[in-house]
């Protein structure tokens, strides 16, 4: 680090940029994700936010998952503030992988209100969809793994079983919730269009209509100036064929 701060010292940024590099893959596992957070800061500083994307990108391969998967939500909420909302969907779906329900609810939590506010109603069954299938997939894991120990089926609980058909409830409730929030935005969307869409065509009605009354006054003017000048000629004597009588 000592290195990379003289290097910047002397302006020397992109070789700064290269000791950051090549240490990130050299600190142990216990000092990455601090050494990552210093890399993406100082390229943010010196190239912008948008050149950080390989950064968080190496940071994520290279973590441990409870660290990659923090990096996976720092980077989806960069490319949501910058309105990539799609590389953010992502982001989130790729760190969802990783992420069983019932232990990472602060995780899952964010996604959820990032289909909120960000997705409509397709997007946010596909969150449920990989929600469920991530859950099954642990659940079988750790039902294999159980299994090696001991013989006994496992057998869910009426309280769990409850808990679980709550679980489905509440996210039938809030997919029908969140419908009907996507139609009341729509709805407020197509109306303040429409009422745009009428403003601007009174504006150019009102500028067509001044047009026209500037036209016909116009041609009321040069018909008047003709008539005085009609009258004006009628007061000089007309030339006969032998000249003037």
């Amino acid at each position: 680090m000592l290195y990379a701060k003289l290097e910047e010292d002397h302006g020397l940024v992109r070789n700064a940029m290269s000791v950051y590099d090549r240490a990130a893959s050299t600190v142990t596992l216990e000092q990455r994700y601090a050494l990552f957070n210093m890399y993406i800061a100082k390229a943010a500083e010196y190239f912008g936010v948008t050149k950080t994307r390989d950064i968080y990108e190496q940071a994520i391969n290279a973590l441990p998952q409870d660290r990659s998967t923090e990096m996976c939500q720092r980077y989806a909420n960069l490319e949501r503030k910058l309105g990539e909302i799609d590389r953010a969907r992502a982001i989130f779906s790729h760190a969802a992988q990783f992420c069983d329900p019932r232990v990472s609810e602060e995780f899952w939590g964010k996604f959820n209100d990032f289909e909120v506010h960000h997705g409509n109603e397709d997007t946010f069954r596909d969150m449920l969809r990989v929600k469920r299938s991530v859950e099954t997939a642990r659940s079988g894991a750790v039902y294999a793994a159980d299994n090696l120990l001991k013989t006994d089926m496992p057998v869910m609980t009426d309280a769990e079983a409850r808990a679980k058909l709550d679980e489905q409830r509440k996210n039938e409730l809030l997919v029908m919730h969140f419908s009907r929030q996507q139609q009341m935005r729509w709805k407020a969307e197509k109306k303040a269009q429409e009422t745009q869409n009428d403003e601007h065509y009174a504006g150019e009605l009102k500028k067509l209509n001044v047009q026209l009354r500037e036209e016909e006054a116009a041609r009321h003017a040069i018909g008047y100036a003709g008539r005085e000048h009609g009258e004006d000629a009628d007061t000089f004597p007309t030339p006969s064929p032998d000249g003037f009588e």
